[in-house]
């Protein structure tokens, strides 16, 4: 699992632990929050899926 890679420091001296980062991933990737925004929103696959990654990059990985 990515969440379990290693503790991230981003430049802003901020950590993410392993607790966090999987907690963070489960509920990026929940199928809830997909339905939510491609069914209630409105959302384009292609839109969901660029906003998960930016979500994931500036969440987890910074």
């Amino acid at each position: 699992m990515i969440a379990s890679a290693r503790i991230v420091a981003g430049p802003d001296g901020l950590q993410v632990d392993e607790e966090e980062a999987a907690a963070t991933l489960y509920v990026l990737y929940s199928p809830q929050v997909a339905d939510m925004l491609m069914g209630d929103y409105g959302w384009t696959p292609a839109r969901y899926e660029k906003w998960l990654a930016r979500m994931i990059l500036e969440a987890v990985i910074r």
